[in-house]
């Protein structure tokens, strides 16, 4: 493994790779029309159940027993100690998603148009937050990471997904009559209207490609941890050799190719500035969706110099050049007062909480009190938690043709409908 073991060749050409066995599995599963019972089921495992169904289709029997096993290098110490990184600061969690790791996958100016398709579709910013959210906390919960984990199993439900939306990217629906199509002003688009108004380039590379996986997934790992130290962590070699770790395993599970994944912290870096060196760049559509972050995250926060917090932050956490790519406003210095006292004091006490939380139990149990309680609020919002996450659409046979018989080709307006209504 040397410095320069990410070419500018070797990532090139993982833009034109996807993932065979989740792609295989989602082909098969429209095929088949089993949609309705494969939602049942992933509805139940990703709740912890322990065991696969008896009943279960033997498309998803296949994929779940395949895509569930978990990679022979994984060291359960360094899974056990990432996971505890997570626990002691995760009061930050929600913070570094919404300031630094969605701003900085905002920046692929490939990539970035799946992320648009969706955002138009579901017009918040706040359900991509959440939903990840929930994604980031099944992977670090305690025990997520080993056999039949909620985080597994979440993971499983995420790669399925990517590859149902593949599927209907590479497959688009029929364009309609203009009149037919049109939806009704202030109605919400299907995914057949956003489909037509936007035909997938091949410029683009494959939809989430191998590339984009492996790009999204450093903004969750190594953004992580450089957020962590730039909010003054003040983290070891060790523990930031952990945290990657444990997201290199679930990376693997989510279907990215385990000899791209970095061996440490060190790698990780590298390959997170050999991405952004070939993909960063600025687009209207990467503008947009920060807009719209920024405006759901102040949209949280009481009136008053309270609501500059969130640019600030993201500005100290994605760093100026980046921010100003993507249109994030510099702050006149008035304005950065409050923020930055409130930075100051959230190390301090945040940092102390850390400092001691292996000696003071009842620290631990505030620490994790304050963050369930977090995110419990910021579940409360209107449709802001989606408890069938991932979920794959149900109308995929419906009105079949009486010739049938190759759905990759035949079918893709009916598969159109509804995916991302369940996502």
């Amino acid at each position: 493994m040397t410095e320069h073991r990410w070419t500018p060749e070797l990532l090139t050409s993982l833009r034109d790779e996807m993932d065979p066995l989740a792609d295989r599995t989602v082909a098969a599963i429209y095929e088949s029309g089993e949609t309705a019972h494969v939602n049942q089921m992933l509805s139940t495992l990703i709740s912890g159940m322990d065991r696969t169904p008896a009943d279960m289709p033997p498309i998803l029997r296949d994929y779940l027993e395949q895509s569930a096993t978990l990679p022979a290098w994984i060291d359960p110490a360094k899974v056990k100690q990432g996971e505890v990184l997570f626990s002691e600061w995760g009061i930050c969690s929600c913070t570094i998603l919404a300031c630094a790791s969605l701003p900085e996958c905002y920046l692929m100016k490939n990539g970035i148009h799946v992320l648009a398709m969706t955002q138009r579709l579901q017009q918040h910013a706040q359900r991509r937050v959440l939903e990840t959210a929930q994604m980031i906390m099944a992977v670090m919960f305690p025990g997520g990471l080993t056999p039949n984990g909620v985080g597994v199993r979440t993971a499983q439900k995420v790669r399925l997904m990517h590859a149902a939306m593949r599927f209907l990217i590479l497959h688009p629906p029929a364009a309609q009559p203009a009149q037919a199509s049109a939806p009704a002003s202030g109605s919400p688009q299907s995914l057949a209207d956003v489909m037509q108004q936007e035909a997938w380039k091949p410029t683009y590379g494959q939809p989430i490609n191998q590339e984009d996986l492996l790009f999204t997934l450093m903004t969750f790992s190594y953004i992580g941890v450089r957020s962590l130290d730039r909010l003054g962590a003040n983290l070891t070699t060790e523990e930031k050799d952990a945290y990657i770790h444990c997201w290199n395993v679930a990376g693997y599970l989510m279907g990215v190719r385990e000899d791209l994944l970095p061996a440490n912290h060190a790698e990780a870096e590298h390959l997170f500035e050999a991405i952004k060196a070939q993909q960063a760049g600025g687009t209207p559509e990467a503008q947009q969706m920060q807009a719209a972050l920024l405006a759901f995250v102040e949209g949280l926060l009481p009136a008053g110099p309270f609501k500059r917090l969130p640019t600030y932050m993201t500005r100290q956490l994605i760093g100026n050049e980046t921010a100003d790519i993507l249109g994030v406003r510099r702050l006149p210095w008035r304005d950065r007062i409050v923020p930055a006292l409130v930075i100051f004091l959230w190390r301090r006490i945040d940092g102390e909480l850390a400092h001691h939380y292996k000696k003071h139990g009842h620290l631990q149990f505030v620490s994790a009190w304050f963050h369930d309680l977090l995110m419990a609020e910021i579940g409360k919002l209107p449709n802001a938690w989606n408890k069938q996450l991932f979920g794959l659409p149900t109308t995929l046979r419906a009105d079949l043709p009486p010739d049938f018989d190759h759905p990759p080709a035949k079918a893709p307006s009916i598969l159109a409908e509804g995916l991302l209504r369940q996502l």
